[in-house]
């Protein structure tokens, strides 16, 4: 989010790699930077976070949360490695 004239402006889309490594308020600043969920590409792998502190919430609570039955959003889940 960035001030333009004192006006609030938001990102058109924001793609974010290695969201597991994010904590919740992070996520939550990364969500508020745009105005709709399908403006957001969020990708990672919660098996591979960096350290044992992170906070990432987890694809499940986040599917839950954003109500992902919509037809714009969409939740794809990567089943094979390389």
């Amino acid at each position: 989010v960035f001030m333009k004239n004192g006006e609030m402006r938001r990102y058109r889309h924001i793609v974010v790699d290695e969201v597991q490594d994010f904590s919740a308020p992070e996520l939550a600043a990364v969500i508020g930077a745009v105005e709709k969920l399908n403006q957001l590409t969020l990708v990672g792998d919660s098996g591979q976070a960096i350290g044992e502190a992170h906070t990432f919430p987890g694809w499940d609570k986040l599917r839950s949360y954003w109500s992902l039955g919509s037809s714009l959003s969409q939740f794809i889940a990567l089943t094979v490695t390389h």
